[in-house]
This record gives structure tokens, sequence and C-alpha cells, in this order.
């Protein structure tokens, strides 16, 4: 029984797609919910009596945490309603998660308890000569600002909440990333990924997109791009670099973001984008964004052609023909540039800059340049780093065919099977017959 239990933890825990992942606290929950129905469930010698008190059990097990829930949010709604006035009280999921990494940055001017379980604090914050008033409700024993079904606040009237935001800037140096992971936003450090030794900036593009974003900024326009080309091309360090040659202040939104409707909402990102005081959002692969995803997607869009800050949008994609068409519509991506692999002089240039600490002649700099046709900055780096070991250009040279000729097989051998199963699929539906 432990042997399948277990099983079913790893399952749930990393053996589903990231999307339909649990969490150990949702895990955790069902395993005492399941153990609470087998406890209670009807055996064949239980009588009638028995088996009305076992089910009346596991109505009240459930109703007592409705039950819990619906007390706290009445019991907040009634504090604030009699203690304060000119104040509203918002349940929003977003700002909670950013909430708990800046609340250091408050003060906490005095709690009151509202029930056994619970308190509400107080916060002022002194942010950029303006004040905040913030009150929160935090779980006595936790400690935390958690609820399954409440996650309000309340602030007074006209309060632009949301602008405390921008306090993330300050704590991860001008970079932040917001994605969703285990049903909880979370907002981190954007780290800054590193292009390949002697990678060459493309200048060319820099100066185009630049004039254009100038130029936009007179006209007081918004502008969005797309960068798309092969994995490893440079463009989200492009991405990156471009921000921090301009202004340096940078959003990168995850994907996950675009799919978690359920958590965070449209009105809830729409009011953060408002607020932040980025100048560039980022979005990796929106080539991969599901068909339920584009709605989101799409808002975004229109929604940052209104805003004051004029944030640029900069998305990337490895397959521009992956991209639903409504989302390149013009007035929606304003432009979209592509990065192309290297030119066999770019690579042989690469090459022997790399290796320039080795004797490297013009003929095997020529081999090494014909078996890396096709390849990125950053796979020639790699290959190039395993010189060193290998102490032969024949030899580093069978070795990038062979990976060659293992992804080529890869591929056909991945097409193959997926055309064996869509086949199967096809045959085995019911085929309609016209008489």
């Amino acid at each position: 029984m432990i042997g399948i239990m277990g099983a079913i933890y790893l399952v749930m825990r990393h053996g589903l797609p990231k999307k339909f992942r649990l969490n150990d606290v949702t895990i955790n929950k069902w395993i005492k919910d399941i153990g609470h129905i087998t406890q209670n469930l009807a055996k064949s010698k239980d009588d009638f009596p028995s088996i009305l008190n076992k089910s009346k059990n596991i109505f009240d097990y459930f109703l007592s945490f409705k039950g819990k829930n619906n007390n706290f949010e009445r019991n907040f709604r009634t504090y604030i309603e009699d203690t304060t006035e000119g104040v509203e009280i918002f349940e929003d999921l977003l700002f909670i998660s950013i909430f708990n990494l800046i609340e250091n940055e408050g003060t906490v001017e005095y709690s009151t308890m509202i029930d056994v379980n619970h308190m509400v604090y107080h916060y002022v914050f002194n942010y950029k000569e303006k004040e905040y008033r913030l009150y929160v409700a935090k779980s006595v024993s936790e400690g935390t600002q958690t609820n399954l079904f409440f996650s309000g606040f309340a602030s007074p009237k006209g309060t632009t909440y949301y602008d405390l935001s921008n306090i993330l800037f300050d704590r991860f140096n001008n970079r932040i990333t917001i994605s969703l992971r285990n049903d909880r936003v979370c907002v981190s450090a954007l780290e800054r990924i590193e292009p390949p030794l002697n990678y060459k900036f493309p200048e060319e593009i820099f100066n185009e997109m630049k004039d254009d974003i100038d130029s936009a900024n007179i006209q007081n326009q918004q502008r969005s791009f797309v960068l798309f080309g092969s994995p490893g091309t440079g463009k989200t360090s492009y991405c990156i670099e471009l921000s921090r040659r301009i202004t340096g202040k940078v959003l990168k939104l995850d994907t996950s973001i675009l799919r978690s409707v359920e958590y965070v909402s449209t009105t809830e990102l729409k009011h953060l984008l408002e607020a932040l005081e980025c100048k560039f959002i980022l979005i990796d692969d929106i080539d991969r964004i599901h068909f339920g995803e584009i709605t989101t997607l799409l808002y975004l869009l229109e929604v940052l052609k209104t805003l004051k800050n004029r944030a640029t949008l900069l998305c990337t994609a490895n397959d521009l023909g992956k991209i639903d068409t409504a989302v390149l519509r013009p007035g929606r991506i304003d432009d979209i540039y592509e990065f192309l692999l290297p030119t066999k002089e770019v690579r042989k240039e690469f090459i022997a800059i790399t290796l320039k600490d080795y004797l490297i002649s013009d003929e095997e700099l020529e081999k090494l340049s014909d078996a890396m046709d096709g390849w990125t900055h950053a796979y020639i780096q790699e290959f190039c780093f395993q010189y060193p070991i290998v102490k032969s250009t024949d030899k580093l040279v069978a070795k990038i065919l062979k990976r060659k000729e293992y992804l080529v097989r890869g591929r056909s051998q991945w097409s193959s099977n997926n055309d064996e199963i869509l086949n199967e699929s096809l045959s085995s539906r019911p085929m309609d017959i016209e008489d």
C-alpha cells in the first residue's frame, strides 16, 4: 500500500506535465481528505443508522472547511466596515503574492485579532514621498496571508496599491520575472543569460530597433516586436542587452502567467503593468503558447498600446510559422526581426577566436567550420570547449558529425512514430459511407 501511495505521489508531483502538477500542500490535503473518507466508508455489516452517521461525518468534515473560510471572510469584512471609513476590500491574488515579498518594507502600526485564527495587520508604506495604507489578514499559526478561498486585503479608496510593486525593481536590481509555480504566483530576479564568448552583438538590428523605439517615444506610441530564430541564436540575450543599454528596468512575464486566468486575472495583470515603471517587457517562446492562452496574449498586446508608460514588448520565438496570425497582425506586432544562423565566414572567425590559444591551421579551421554548418554560436562554442580534451581536429569533427547523425535520426524517429500514431488514430475512426 505504501508503495502504491509513493508511486501516486511521484506521478502527481513530478510525472504529470508541469501545467497539471500538484504541490505538496495540495497533495497532503488530498491524503488527509482520502484518509477521512476511507475511515467513514460504509461496510457490509453496518446498519442503516451507522451508514447515516458515517455519511454525516464526511459531510461535516468538508463543510467545516467552507465554514471556516466563510467566517474568516465575514469577520474581516465586518472588522473593516466597523473600524474604518473610506476603505475598500479587494481580492487580488497577484498583489498578495507581491505583498508577501515587500511587506518588510512597510511598518506595522498595530494589529487586531478578528477571530481565534486570524489577525488584521495595519501596514504603512512610505514610498517615493507617498503614503500607502494596507489592512492585511494573516493566519495566527502560520504568520502568512494564505487562504484557500479568500485572498483579500483592504486599502483606502483611490489607493493605487500596485505602485508598491516597483519596490521589487529595487530589490532585484531592476530586473524581475513573474511566473506561476505550484499554483502560486512567484516573483524573482531575472537571470542574465550570458551569450557565448566572442559572440558579436547584432549592432545593426540594435541601431534600427533603437531608432524605431526612440521615434515612437517622441510620438507617444508603444512598440511591440517579435524576434525569431533557432534556439541559441542569442534572442533573449539580445533583449536583455537592449533593455540594459536603453533603460535597464525589465519585466519578464513567463508564459505560465498567460495560462493562469484562474490565478491571475487579466484585470490584475493590467493593473500591474499600469503601475510598474518598466520600459521593457519580455515574453519568451510565444510560438509555444497554447490555443487557450492566445486570448490573454491578444489582450496583453491591446492593453500595452493604451498604458501611459508605453513599455516596449519584446517577444522571442523559435518558429514564426507556429505563431497565430492574429498575434502577428500589424497594430499588435509592429515589426519582426530574424536572428540567422552564422554563415561560414562568421563560423570560421568565431572558431578562430575561441581556439586562439591552440595551433589551428587554415585547413583545420575549414574542416571545423564545414562540420558545424547549421549550428548556432552556443553549439559551436560547446564543441570548441571539447578541443583541449580530444586534442585532434579530426576527432572533434567526427564527434560533431556523429552528434548530427543522432539528432537527424532522433527527429526522423520522432516523426515516424507520430505518423504511426496518427495513422492508427485515423484507421480506428468509424467511416461514413454514403449510399
